[in-house]
């Protein structure tokens, strides 16, 4: 009778034994995986606010009202003698909380006229623009001063401006 309690203890601690193994080994086989959400608070908001026309120089003339939107403006000038001149002042705004920069000034000068020279000056490529900062660029339709003809010409250009985030 001794001898099958030992047996039945033994065959028992043998039993709980390998209940505590497996349980063991599924503890540490076990994946842990921790997964999480959360809300970018970015606001991109870089766009043109205003243009405006500000210097006439001969009988240089605005031929229509300039017009803008987001990062596209577009102008137009009728120029008559070498000399006349007309300046637009193009404001650009950082209304988001990202710092942006100019990677690139995209023209598409649709005069097709030697006697036309559109020139930028202002704010320069890769340049900085600070949330909450503006940057003005000035546009300038001009009569070409080396143009051998003579006669009136009309200048018109569209100015699309591509910002990026800075610090990429």
């Amino acid at each position: 009778m001794r001898e099958k309690r030992k047996k039945k203890l033994v065959i028992l601690s043998m039993l709980l034994m390998l209940v505590f193994m497996s349980v063991g080994y599924a503890a540490f086989s076990t994946t842990l995986i921790i997964s999480a959400t959360g809300n970018v608070t970015g606001h991109w908001d870089v766009r043109i606010t205003n243009i405006e026309e500000v210097n006439k120089i001969g009988e240089g003339e605005s031929a229509a009202t300039p017009i803008y939107t987001n990062t596209t403006a577009s102008m137009e000038a009728n120029l008559y003698n070498k000399g006349d001149a007309v300046e637009y002042d193009i404001t650009v705004t950082n209304n988001g909380n990202i710092d942006a920069k100019l990677d690139d000034i995209i023209t598409n000068i649709k005069s097709d006229n030697d006697a036309i020279n559109i020139t930028f000056s202002g704010v320069s490529e890769q340049q900085e623009l600070k949330q909450g900062a503006s940057h003005t660029i000035r546009v300038k339709i001009e009569y070409n001063p080396y143009y051998s003809g003579d006669g009136e010409g009309s200048g018109e250009v569209e100015v699309i401006l591509a910002y990026t985030q800075a610090n990429l």
